[in-house]
C-alpha cells in the first residue's frame, strides 16, 4: 500500500520481433504490481495548505436503507439492506458538530476523500457495485453523486445527481489506474466548480447540480444487497475566524493569518488557527518598543503590555493584617475572607484571615502549583 505517491510505469514499444515476448511479460508484471499495491491519495494532499482535514467524526447519519458497522481497525462497513423503492442509493455520512480535530461545520469549499472496497457482491455476483460519494447533500434523497464501477471499462467512473431518490446520469469515463480491490475516490469543490479524482488521478472537472455545501456521505447502490468497506474518510475545508473591529464591522481572517478584534489589547498578538480557533500571546517588549535601564527589566501584566520593573521584588501579608505590595507600597485591610496575593499561569498564593474582636488576623497561607496545594500556618511544610 503506497499512500501519497503516484507511480507511473510505461512499457515502451519495440521494433524487434524477438522482444515481443519480453514486452508482454513486462506488461503483465506491471499490471500485477498495480493490482497488488494500489495507488491512494488522501484529501489533505488535494486540499490547500490552509485547509483543515477532519478524519475522526463523533456522529454519523444514515438513511433508511443503510446498515453501518464500525470495525476495530477504524474503518466501517456499509450495507444496503433492505431494498427500498424510489431510492437508488444508500448513504451514510458524518454530521456537523464536534470532531476530534475541532468543530466540523458548514463550508462551500471542501475536499472529501475515502478508500473503498467491495466485500460482498450481493445478488448480482458479476457486479462490483456502484460505490462512491454523495455530496452537496440537501437531504438523503437530493445530492450530487460520483461513484466507481470497478468491473467496467468504458464506464469505470460515473458522475450524476440524485433527485427525489432517483439517479440521473451526466458524465462517465475510464480509469487510468486499476480499481479492482481497494481504491480511492476524492471530490474537490472549489469556487463552485468540482473535480473528481480516482486513485489520485484527476478524471474530470464538472459543474455541480446542487448548491455547493460540505455535506457528504459514502454511497452504495441500492437493490443489490451488497456490502462495502470504507477507510480513511476525510473532509478538508477552510475554516476562517470571524470577529468585529472597533467600528463594529465584521472581519474574516483566513487560517494562519494574524487575527484582530475590538476586545484585544494593543499588546496582544493573535493568530487564526486551522480549525477556526484563535491562539493569542503577548507581544515581546521589543515589539512594543519597551527598553529598560537602571537595572530594571521588562515584564508583562495581565493586559500583555510590557513595563519596566525591578529585577526582583517581594510582597508580604502579616499581622492583623499588614500588606506590602511588590512595588513596596504598604496598606492594611481588615477583611475576613480568603484573598489572592499573587497569581500566574502556573501558580497562585492565597491567604485567609479570621476575625478577632474588631480586627482580622492572618490564619494561614495556601500555595497552589500545577494542581497541588500546600497550606502553611506557621509551620514549615514540604511538598510530596
Amino acid at each position: 500500500r503506497v499512500r501519497g505517491k503516484l507511480f507511473w510505469c510505461y512499457c515502451y514499444s519495440c521494433t524487434e520481433t524477438e522482444n515481443n515476448t519480453v514486452k508482454m511479460n513486462l506488461y503483465r508484471f506491471l499490471v500485477l504490481v498495480f493490482l497488488s499495491i494500489g495507488v491512494f491519495v488522501s484529501a489533505n494532499q488535494i486540499a490547500g495548505p490552509t485547509q483543515s482535514c477532519f478524519s475522526e467524526f463523533q456522529k454519523f447519519g444514515t438513511d433508511g436503507c443503510t446498515r453501518r458497522v464500525e470495525e476495530d481497525d477504524g474503518s466501517y462497513t456499509q450495507e444496503a439492506v433492505p431494498e427500498i423503492k424510489n431510492m437508488d442509493f444508500c448513504v451514510s455520512g458524518p454530521t456537523y458538530g464536534p470532531a476530534k480535530q475541532g468543530s466540523f461545520g458548514k463550508s462551500k469549499t471542501y475536499v472529501a476523500s475515502a478508500d473503498f472496497k467491495m466485500i460482498d457482491l450481493g445478488k448480482y455476483s458479476k457486479s462490483y457495485g456502484f460505490l462512491g460519494f454523495a455530496f452537496n447533500m440537501i437531504d438523503t434523497k437530493n445530492y450530487d453523486i460520483a461513484y466507481v464501477r470497478p468491473h467496467a471499462k468504458a464506464y469505470c467512473w460515473e458522475l450524476g445527481y440524485v433527485e427525489n431518490g432517483l439517479l440521473f446520469g451526466r458524465d462517465y469515463g475510464t480509469c487510468e489506474v486499476p480499481t479492482r480491490g481497494e481504491f480511492n475516490v476524492a471530490i474537490s469543490v472549489q469556487k463552485g466548480k468540482g473535480e473528481l479524482y480516482v486513485n489520485g488521478a484527476k478524471v474530470t472537472t464538472f459543474n455541480p447540480y446542487f448548491p455547493t455545501i460540505n455535506k457528504v456521505a459514502t454511497a452504495l447502490r441500492n437493490n443489490m444487497e451488497a456490502k462495502m468497506n470504507v477507510r480513511n474518510l476525510e473532509v478538508c475545508q477552510e475554516m476562517n475566524c470571524v470577529s468585529r473591529n472597533k467600528a463594529g464591522e465584521t472581519v474574516v481572517t483566513k487560517p494562519l493569518d494574524s487575527y484582530q478584534d475590538a476586545g484585544m489589547s494593543k499588546c496582544e498578538a493573535c493568530t487564526c488557527q486551522l480549525y477556526g480557533q484563535i491562539k493569542c500571546g503577548c507581544r515581546s517588549a521589543e515589539e512594543q518598543g519597551i527598553s529598560c535601564t537602571g537595572g530594571k527589566i521588562a515584564a508583562t501584566g495581565h493586559d500583555c503590555c510590557a513595563r519596566c520593573v525591578p529585577a526582583s521584588a517581594t510582597c508580604s501579608a502579616s499581622g492583623d493584617p499588614h500588606y506590602r505590595t511588590f512595588d513596596g507600597r504598604p496598606f492594611d485591610f481588615m477583611g475576613y475572607c480568603t484573598y489572592c496575593l499573587a497569581k500566574t499561569i502556573d501558580w497562585e498564593v492565597r491567604e485567609k484571615n479570621y476575625q478577632t474582636g474588631s480586627a482580622s488576623v492572618n490564619e494561614y497561607c495556601q500555595v497552589l502549583f500545577d494542581g497541588d496545594m500546600v497550606e502553611m500556618n506557621g509551620n514549615l511544610r514540604h511538598t510530596p
